[in-house]
């Protein structure tokens, strides 16, 4: 009898966010579709990482104490939540400053776990649902260095950069309601 792989579960929230354009997300289901399509049992730990958008302090606590939750009421996620800092470019054309508010320290605590559980032998298998490219070291050191067995979960629109589709396995997810 085979055993199934340790599998690890990290969700980058502002691209599930962003790329699921407004539909409502079950993510009981989406992670019981996920431990399904990946045919290893279920995950070890699931994480997700977000950053608090400007305003109340406390906007967001019932979406993440939901997503703390066991099952049946939740998702039982690890959720790790990161500020938002300012940041100003210039058009090239008008010379007219754009301010706006980004994350600061998602992408690093992403890529940090991830090479974390890698190297301690905690995964055998990382499923990374995001679409950036900030990732590829990140991945590409889990792959070829750490020999994990790594599955990129996107949308099927464009929105998974072409580093991360050439590094791991890619499985287009579209179970979100």
């Amino acid at each position: 009898m085979t055993k199934s792989p340790k599998s690890l579960l990290i969700i980058d929230g502002a691209y599930l966010q962003q790329y699921s354009r407004g539909t409502k997300i079950n993510f009981v289901k989406l992670v019981e579709t996920l431990q399904i399509e990946l045919e290893g049992g279920s995950f070890y730990e699931r994480w997700y990482f977000t950053s608090r958008p400007d305003g109340s302090p406390h906007a967001l606590d019932g979406f993440f104490n939901y997503l703390r939750s066991a099952p049946p009421k939740g998702p039982h996620f690890r959720v790790e939540v990161y500020d938002l800092k300012n940041k100003a470019h210039s058009c090239p054309e008008c010379s007219n400053y754009v301010s706006f508010r980004v994350q600061k320290g998602v992408d690093v605590g992403i890529a940090t776990l991830l090479l974390k559980h890698a190297f301690i032998g905690a995964a055998d298998r990382i499923a990374l649902l995001a679409g950036d490219g900030d990732f590829r070291e990140a991945v590409k050191i889990a792959k070829d260095e750490v020999r994990k067995d790594i599955v990129i979960v996107g949308f099927n629109d464009g929105s998974v950069s072409r580093e991360l589709q050439s590094l791991g396995r890619v499985l287009f997810q579209c179970v979100f309601s």
